[in-house]
């Protein structure tokens, strides 16, 4: 990520509550999408997504939630870490591999 801290004496007093208000309102917004969600959700995956799952399945191994990177019991503690792994080498037999939070 990349961050641009100003002193605090450049940024306008009024601006912290206003800018406060704002971001109050837009996290309660995303939280109650989420419940919604939640509550709408049937134990799997939308057609569009378990078919995207099947085609990257085909050529890479896929772990989620990994247990202390991201997982139940790691320092995030929401399990939204996801491990891919290529099935088939690199051109020196290195494995491939990337990981998603």
């Amino acid at each position: 990520p990349f961050f641009i801290t100003l002193p605090t004496t450049q940024i306008p007093k009024s601006s912290f509550s206003t800018s406060s208000r704002e971001l109050h309102s837009i996290l309660l917004r995303e939280i109650e999408e989420e419940e919604e969600a939640s509550s709408s959700y049937s134990g799997s995956l939308p057609t569009e997504l378990s078919e995207l799952h099947a085609d990257i399945s085909k050529n890479w191994t896929i772990l989620e939630g990994i247990s202390g990177i991201g997982g139940d019991s790691g320092p995030s503690g929401s399990g939204a870490t996801v491990r891919m792994f290529r099935k088939q080498g690199g051109s020196n037999g290195g494995k491939i591999g990337g990981g998603f939070h």
